[in-house]
Order: C-alpha cells, then structure tokens, then sequence
C-alpha cells in the first residue's frame, strides 16, 4: 500500500529525502552523531561525508511507479549501514552477485564491486552482501580495506549462488521454463550461465530477466509464447529489462527479436534508456559535447523515434530510426538510421566505452555526405 500510495503524489522534498537516508544512518550507526547540512545538502558524521545530489536526481526523476522501489534501494546502499560484516571471514558468507539496470548505477558515485559477466545493454553485475532485512551494496574501496582481490570476491559470490541455486527451473509449457526462487535473488542467477545450458527449448536459447523475481528461458522458435508471458510481468515491482538475450557459451547476447510487438517494446524502452543517459553523461563527461536524447512520435496509429545532429555541434548521438540534421538554414533533413551510418562515414564514428552504444559526429558533416545520402522532410517521417 505505502507502494502504491508513493506513486500517486510528487516525489519527496530535498529535505524530507534527507531526512530518510538521516533516519536510516542514525538508526544503524548511532555514533559520532549524523547530522545533514542543508546548504550543501549532504550527510556528515565524522569524517564521514554522503552527498546527496546525485541520490536525490536518481528518486526525483524515476517514473512515478518506480519511485518507492528507487528510495528503497537507496535505503539499503552500503554507506547507510554499519550492520554489515567487519570482515572478510564474515562478509564472505553473505556475498552474491546482483543485477540491476544499468541506469541504477549512474547515480551512485563510489566504485561498487563489478561482476564480470556480459547481460547485454540493459543490465549490470555487482557484489552485494545479502543481510536478513536488505542488500548492501560492496563498496571497492572496502575490499581494499580487507585486504580481498577482487577476483577472490567474485568466486566466492559466485560459489555462494551456486549453493542456492538448487532447486531445477518449472517447465510451465514444452519449452518455456520459469525460475524457481522466490529470495530476491532470481534474476542474479543470469550470471550462472551453464545453469540453464540443460534446458530444453527449440531453437536458440533465450532468457529474459523482466524484473528481479523471475527468468524465462525459451527458445527462438517460440517468440509468441514467450512473449506472452513476458507481458504480463511488465507491470511487476523492480523492473529490470523486458530485452532477450542470447546465451553463447560464455555470456549472455542480446536477441533481436522477429515479433514487432516485442521490437516494439524494446524501441519504447531504449529511447527512455538513452534519455536518462543524457543527465549522467553531461555530468560525467569532461569535454563540451551535445549528449543528444531520442524523441518518441507518432501519428494516428504509427510511431517512430528521432535524434538530432545540432548545428555546428559535436553531439553523441544514440540509436534512432532516423537523424534529423539541422544545418541552420531552416530546412533540417532526415536520414534513415541506416543510411546515416553508411553515408556519413567520415563525420561519424562509434564512441567506445558507452552502453548503450553512441555515434560521434563531427562538427559539421562534409558536403559531399550530405548531397550522397537519401533525406525526407519532418513532415514525411509518419504516413498522413
């Protein structure tokens, strides 16, 4: 109910939000006092500094449904807990690995400890330590302070899943498997591959993690059957990724999928993905850059999705379904996505070490790129 009643009214003021994180510190680390400094909008206790900036952008701007779930997880963050192990002969019995959206991390400042383990564009591995109430996140910094490899973690995170894991999967219908637990943990089981090598399904192996409670692993061939479950779990508390990804021996690709409903899905989702991308890059990056979102339109029954190459600008652009290229003069183009890669191959580039992907534009594309590539108007973008 408090759920609920969370995603009805405007998210929490600075203060109250401060207050919360306030409660929590002082509840599990009653000494030296804590005590928030308003003016700078941070936590101190001792020598200890929380600011607050990035965790309040994280809760304001989720959608209003996922907002209770944001807090929540914020509550359970590493640095508002002391209740966790004192060391690693302790910690080692609580360690898993966790997966959460990518977007989850954008606002978290301190290194956690990474899981190697590739989930696609969508989603991310960390260490956590499962405690009774909450999962705290492992701070890198608190390995080192233990003096444990990061390697040495991640094995035993590893082997301790392992031990969980069981109980065999419920084959609901010929092949189309659902996951069996029900501790919070369902989803980390992606990182334990070869768990599911075993399963019978007809085609290409697929799994699909929509939130934290449930995997489904199918087969290519049956796309409908998967897909219909998949929506009905859209609407679950703690989303994850409605995205299908393909097991290849080693990690986990994601699966362009036939369906267009299912493509469908994953363009709505991606383009909000990229858009929450767009605060995270302009804080972090350190070069003045145009971090280009993507904009959803439609017309009657069709949609589609548009980015913009500004004028005289260097922008990182995401994946769009076309490019509108504004020049200035007041007749900005549109380019297929396609055709934009393969025309404009001397002002565009991929940028490496972003997820999801972006293209790099020059300042200003060569003349020769724009007379060559194939442009309709804006007005043309959807059927009348």
């Amino acid at each position: 109910m408090r759920r609920f009643l969370h995603g009805l009214t405007p998210p929490l003021s600075r203060e109250k939000f401060a207050g919360k994180l306030l409660d929590r510190l002082r509840a599990v680390r009653p000494e030296p006092e804590a005590n928030y400094e308003a003016e700078e909008f941070r936590l101190v206790q001792g020598t200890t500094i929380i600011n607050l900036a990035n965790l309040y952008e994280a809760y304001a701007h989720a959608p209003r449904w996922r907002r209770w779930n944001v807090l929540q997880d914020l509550l359970s963050l590493g640095f508002l807990n002391s209740s966790f192990a004192d060391n690693w002969a302790e910690a080692r019995l609580q360690v898993l690995p966790k997966v959460r959206e990518r977007a989850f991390f954008w606002n978290i400042d301190d290194p956690l400890v990474p899981y190697p383990c590739e989930l696609g564009p969508d989603l991310q591995a960390v260490l956590v330590l499962d405690l009774p109430e909450s999962c705290m996140y492992l701070q890198a910094r608190q390995l080192e302070d233990w003096g444990i490899p990061i390697a040495e973690a991640v094995r035993v995170a590893r082997d301790n899943l392992w031990a969980r894991s069981q109980e065999r999967f419920q084959e609901i219908r010929p092949g189309l498997h659902l996951s069996p637990w029900l501790d919070s943990h369902a989803a980390c089981r992606l990182v334990l591959g070869r768990l599911l090598e075993e399963l019978a399904v007809r085609g290409d192996r697929l799994v699909v993690a929509p939130h934290r409670d449930l995997v489904l692993v199918g087969g290519s061939e049956d796309e409908e059957l998967l897909f219909a479950v998949l929506e009905g779990q859209l609407e679950v508390p703690y989303q994850l990724s409605p995205r299908p990804l393909r097991w290849v021996g080693e990690g986990w690709l994601p699966y362009e999928p036939r369906l267009p409903a299912w493509r469908a899905l994953l363009d709505s989702v991606e383009a909000g993905f990229y858009n929450e991308q767009v605060e995270y890059l302009n804080r972090t990056l350190t070069e003045d850059v145009g971090v280009m979102s993507v904009q959803c339109i439609r017309r009657g029954g069709a949609g589609t999705r548009v980015t913009t190459w500004a004028h005289e600008c260097v922008c990182l652009l995401p994946r769009a379904d076309w490019v509108l290229l504004d020049r200035g003069d007041g007749d900005p183009r549109c380019y297929a996505w396609s055709e934009f890669l393969t025309r404009f191959t001397t002002s565009v580039r991929p940028e490496p070490g972003i997820v999801p992907p972006r293209w790099r534009t020059a300042r200003t594309p060569t003349e020769a790129e724009v007379e060559s590539a194939a442009w309709v108007g804006v007005d043309d973008l959807l059927p009348p």
